[in-house]
């Protein structure tokens, strides 16, 4: 989405979608290692990837076509099927 960003740590600039993914994707995976070695489990987790039902044909489909991508880059974390 073109408006869904989360700042970056001096403030001067966004982090978009992928970003906010690769920065989840790495902290779980950090996570779940540590808890690994000390012999406890965690089942992981997933995202939901929505957008507002403000959004315009146009909107949705750009969004579309990117959840597409990041399910294809991060087919564990995102929720839902891709393909058949």
């Amino acid at each position: 989405m073109a408006n869904n960003s989360l700042k970056t740590d001096d403030g001067t600039g966004s982090i978009g979608n992928e970003g906010i993914l690769k920065i989840i994707n790495e902290e779980l995976q950090t996570t779940m290692n540590e808890l690994s070695k000390q012999g406890e489990f965690f089942g992981g987790l997933k995202v939901i990837y929505c957008t507002p039902r403000s959004f315009k044909r146009e909107q949705i489909a750009a969004s579309l076509d990117e959840c597409i991508g990041l399910k294809k880059k991060y087919m564990n974390l995102i929720c839902g099927k891709f393909g058949k």
